[in-house]
Protein backbone atom coordinates (compact mmCIF):
# COMPACT_ATOMS: atom_id res chain seq x y z
CA UNK A 1 0.00 0.00 0.00
CA UNK A 2 1.36 3.42 -0.96
CA UNK A 3 2.07 5.93 1.78
CA UNK A 4 -0.12 9.02 1.83
CA UNK A 5 1.58 12.09 0.47
CA UNK A 6 2.60 14.55 3.14
CA UNK A 7 0.85 17.90 3.13
CA UNK A 8 3.03 20.64 1.70
CA UNK A 9 4.75 22.83 4.22
CA UNK A 10 3.49 26.41 4.32
CA UNK A 11 6.01 29.13 3.54
CA UNK A 12 8.03 30.19 6.55
CA UNK A 13 6.99 33.80 5.98
CA UNK A 14 3.42 33.99 7.33
CA UNK A 15 3.19 37.53 5.96
CA UNK A 16 2.84 35.97 2.53
CA UNK A 17 -0.57 34.59 3.54
CA UNK A 18 -1.65 37.94 4.92
CA UNK A 19 -0.69 39.59 1.64
CA UNK A 20 -2.72 37.09 -0.36
CA UNK A 21 -5.69 37.51 1.98
CA UNK A 22 -5.49 41.28 1.64
CA UNK A 23 -5.32 41.04 -2.16
CA UNK A 24 -8.33 38.71 -2.26
CA UNK A 25 -10.28 41.06 0.00
CA UNK A 26 -9.42 44.07 -2.19
CA UNK A 27 -10.54 42.12 -5.24
CA UNK A 28 -13.87 41.27 -3.57
CA UNK A 29 -14.39 44.91 -2.65
CA UNK A 30 -13.53 46.02 -6.18
CA UNK A 31 -16.11 43.63 -7.62
CA UNK A 32 -18.82 44.69 -5.20
CA UNK A 33 -18.10 48.39 -5.42
CA UNK A 34 -17.34 49.58 -8.95
CA UNK A 35 -17.26 53.17 -7.65
CA UNK A 36 -16.01 54.33 -4.26
CA UNK A 37 -17.49 56.90 -1.95
CA UNK A 38 -16.22 60.43 -2.39
CA UNK A 39 -12.82 60.90 -0.76
CA UNK A 40 -11.31 64.30 -0.01
CA UNK A 41 -8.30 65.25 -2.12
CA UNK A 42 -6.28 65.03 1.09
CA UNK A 43 -6.47 61.21 0.80
CA UNK A 44 -4.90 61.42 -2.65
CA UNK A 45 -2.23 63.78 -1.32
CA UNK A 46 -1.38 61.31 1.45
CA UNK A 47 -1.05 58.46 -1.06
CA UNK A 48 1.43 60.45 -3.15
CA UNK A 49 3.21 62.30 -0.36
CA UNK A 50 6.59 60.98 -1.58
CA UNK A 51 6.12 62.25 -5.14
CA UNK A 52 6.58 65.97 -5.57
CA UNK A 53 5.09 65.93 -9.09
CA UNK A 54 1.93 64.23 -7.88
CA UNK A 55 1.63 66.63 -4.95
CA UNK A 56 1.80 69.56 -7.36
CA UNK A 57 -1.02 68.00 -9.42
CA UNK A 58 -3.16 67.47 -6.30
CA UNK A 59 -2.65 71.11 -5.30
CA UNK A 60 -3.58 72.21 -8.83
CA UNK A 61 -6.77 70.16 -8.65
CA UNK A 62 -7.68 71.81 -5.35
CA UNK A 63 -6.95 75.27 -6.76
CA UNK A 64 -9.20 74.47 -9.74
CA UNK A 65 -12.14 73.85 -7.42
CA UNK A 66 -12.00 70.07 -7.05
CA UNK A 67 -12.71 68.94 -3.51
CA UNK A 68 -12.97 65.16 -3.77
CA UNK A 69 -12.36 62.17 -5.99
CA UNK A 70 -13.83 58.70 -6.39
CA UNK A 71 -11.98 55.49 -7.13
CA UNK A 72 -13.30 53.59 -10.13
CA UNK A 73 -12.77 49.87 -10.64
CA UNK A 74 -10.52 49.42 -13.68
CA UNK A 75 -12.40 46.82 -15.69
CA UNK A 76 -12.63 48.13 -19.24
CA UNK A 77 -15.75 50.19 -18.54
CA UNK A 78 -14.09 52.42 -15.95
CA UNK A 79 -13.85 55.51 -18.18
CA UNK A 80 -17.54 55.40 -19.10
CA UNK A 81 -18.57 54.65 -15.52
CA UNK A 82 -16.49 57.56 -14.22
CA UNK A 83 -17.74 60.05 -16.81
CA UNK A 84 -21.39 59.03 -16.45
CA UNK A 85 -21.31 59.12 -12.68
CA UNK A 86 -19.54 62.49 -12.63
CA UNK A 87 -22.15 63.83 -15.06
CA UNK A 88 -25.03 62.56 -12.92
CA UNK A 89 -23.36 63.88 -9.77
CA UNK A 90 -22.99 67.31 -11.39
CA UNK A 91 -26.66 67.31 -12.47
CA UNK A 92 -27.82 66.43 -8.96
CA UNK A 93 -25.59 69.18 -7.51
CA UNK A 94 -27.02 71.72 -9.98
CA UNK A 95 -30.57 70.68 -9.12
CA UNK A 96 -29.74 70.93 -5.40
CA UNK A 97 -28.59 74.53 -5.89
CA UNK A 98 -31.79 75.34 -7.78
CA UNK A 99 -29.97 75.69 -11.10
CA UNK A 100 -31.61 74.61 -14.33
CA UNK A 101 -31.16 71.06 -15.54
CA UNK A 102 -33.44 71.52 -18.56
CA UNK A 103 -30.65 70.75 -21.01
CA UNK A 104 -28.51 68.04 -19.40
CA UNK A 105 -26.63 67.41 -22.65
CA UNK A 106 -25.53 69.92 -25.29
CA UNK A 107 -27.95 69.45 -28.18
CA UNK A 108 -30.46 67.48 -26.13
CA UNK A 109 -30.95 63.79 -25.48
CA UNK A 110 -29.97 61.24 -28.14
CA UNK A 111 -32.56 58.72 -29.31
CA UNK A 112 -32.77 55.51 -27.27
CA UNK A 113 -32.36 53.41 -30.42
CA UNK A 114 -28.73 54.54 -30.62
CA UNK A 115 -27.99 52.53 -27.47
CA UNK A 116 -28.96 49.17 -28.95
CA UNK A 117 -29.19 46.49 -26.27
CA UNK A 118 -28.74 49.15 -23.56
CA UNK A 119 -31.74 51.22 -24.69
CA UNK A 120 -33.82 50.24 -21.65
CA UNK A 121 -31.04 51.23 -19.24
CA UNK A 122 -30.68 54.52 -21.12
CA UNK A 123 -34.42 55.21 -20.78
CA UNK A 124 -34.19 54.52 -17.04
CA UNK A 125 -31.29 56.95 -16.56
CA UNK A 126 -33.01 59.55 -18.72
CA UNK A 127 -36.21 59.32 -16.68
CA UNK A 128 -34.22 59.67 -13.44
CA UNK A 129 -32.50 62.79 -14.78
CA UNK A 130 -35.83 64.20 -15.99
CA UNK A 131 -37.17 63.89 -12.42
CA UNK A 132 -34.47 66.36 -11.28
CA UNK A 133 -36.29 69.19 -13.02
Amino acid sequence: MAAAAAAPEPPADRGWFLGVDAAVQRNREDIRYPLSVAEPLQVLAEEFQHSENHMVKVLQLGASGYAHRRRVRGDGNCFYRAVCFAWLEALVARAGRGEAVDMPLPGGWPEASLFGALAEEYRYIRSAVDRLR
